[in-house]
């Protein structure tokens, strides 16, 4: 889930969500439903900021 991959990069919500630029809401949203309806380009600025691909991102989130 994004949230261990989050936690495994020692980040909070509150920092993935500045660093990425990508709003809390948003990541509390994926956190808890999953990636599949995320948008591409939301993916690939958090999976910058974790430094991991889009693929590795969205294996590691529950698609609901």
């Amino acid at each position: 889930m994004l949230s261990e991959i989050r936690n495994d990069a020692g980040l909070t919500q509150e920092e993935l969500a500045r660093e990425s630029g990508v709003s809390l809401r948003t990541i509390q949203y994926l956190e808890a439903r999953g990636c599949a309806d995320a948008k591409v380009r939301t993916l690939a600025r958090i999976a910058r900021v974790l430094r991991c691909t889009v693929d590795a991102l969205m294996r590691g989130c529950d698609r609901r």
